[in-house]
């Protein structure tokens, strides 16, 4: 196959083909194909086009920063949404939006043990006469 003529990837309908560079037709009889490779007609390998990926969600995104960030009421309420909004659009994010939930719920949980550890043990002895 001419080297200037041929791409790398020229698209043939449903399958692209890619041209191995210093292999011929003898190659790839001797090789078994994957199964989802098929040889074409001058040798070159056939493969499926891959589909794209949909997008990441945004507000999964958010939710996971913020939780991060310690803002856990945030967090929480902006995974709920970006669950809510990722099952009704297909996106990506929905591991993200379920950590943001989880860690916020711990960020608040820990804050709310700071908060009663302070007021019910801390503060009557620091404030003793």
């Amino acid at each position: 196959m001419d080297e200037q003529a041929g791409s790398s990837a020229a698209p043939v309908g449903e399958w692209f083909r890619t041209v191995v560079p210093g292999s011929d037709e003898q190659s790839y009889s001797e090789e078994q194909p994957d199964s989802e490779e098929q040889p074409g007609a001058d040798g070159d390998v056939l493969r499926p086009r891959r589909m794209p990926r949909p997008p990441m969600d945004v507000l999964a995104v958010w939710a996971l920063a913020t939780s991060l960030l310690g803002f856990g009421l945030v967090a929480i309420l902006l995974g709920v949404l970006a669950r809510a909004r990722i099952s009704a659009s297909g996106r990506r994010g929905s591991g993200l939006a379920t950590a943001a939930i989880v860690l916020g719920a711990v960020g608040v949980v820990l804050a709310l043990g700071a908060v009663t550890l302070y007021f019910a043990v801390l503060a009557p002895v620091l404030t003793l006469p």
